[in-house]
């Protein structure tokens, strides 16, 4: 049966912010472009790369099912950094491989731009412990690790070497050398954060009337944040 090879690359984002990202030919994940990917593949197997610093729990959590609910065998090379909701999505393969010289993060998740009152900070906590079993719930089905040793390496905020992650159970072997694409990634900040989306956002509107000279002006940001 033929294999069929994906790349994902980028940050974890909803379909909306990564239509957008899409537009200024950016690098992301989101489920749209998985499932599309998955069903070009029709119910051949796929061997997926996967590159990202993480992003959206929830539009992770919805690439998960996609991964899980593929007819053929799904396998992915973790290459360079797989953080974050990244990690999630790695436990939804039938077998994972990593890179040599890959890192893996697991860390707590968080809630950015939240503010309101008593009841709203106790609504948010909530729901990052709902999140949190979750994950911990796909990183036990996954590893076979007890769930308090992996809540403590998530609240330590755990890098892990490629043998690392071998050791722990998230994979299931090495990539060979010769296959390994040995990408490294230049740093952790993720793009998809809501401040940058919204000067996306307002570069777009302008960009409809010079694509040009909105993306001279995104360039200059990229540098800008260095």
């Amino acid at each position: 049966m033929q294999m069929k090879k994906i790349r994902l690359k980028g940050d974890v984002v909803s379909d909306n912010v990564g239509k957008l990202f899409d537009w200024f030919d950016l690098d992301s994940i989101y489920p749209g472009n998985v499932k599309r990917a998955l069903e070009d593949a029709g119910s051949e197997d796929v061997e997926i790369t996967l590159t990202t610093n993480g992003g959206s729990v929830f539009a992770g959590q919805e690439i998960y099912d996609i991964i899980k609910n593929h007819e053929g065998k799904t396998t992915v090379k973790l290459s360079g950094l797989v953080a974050s909701i990244g990690t999630l999505i790695t436990c939804a393969f039938d077998e994972v491989l990593v890179s040599p010289v890959s890192t893996f993060m697991i860390h707590n998740p968080t809630l950015a731009d939240v503010s309101g009152e008593k009841k709203d900070m106790e609504k948010a906590a909530q729901l990052l412990t709902t999140v949190e079993n979750s994950l911990l719930d796909a990183y036990v089905a996954k590893t076979g690790l007890d769930k308090e040793v992996l809540a403590d390496l998530m609240a330590k905020e755990t890098f892990m070497t490629a043998q690392e992650v071998i050791d722990y159970g998230f994979a299931d072997g090495m990539v060979e050398d010769s296959e390994s694409e040995l990408l490294l990634v230049a740093g952790f900040e993720s793009l998809a954060n809501s401040s940058f989306i919204k000067k996306l956002q307002n570069m777009k509107d302008k960009e409809e009337r010079d694509l040009a000279e909105a993306k001279l002006r995104f360039l200059r940001f990229k540098e800008d944040k260095k």
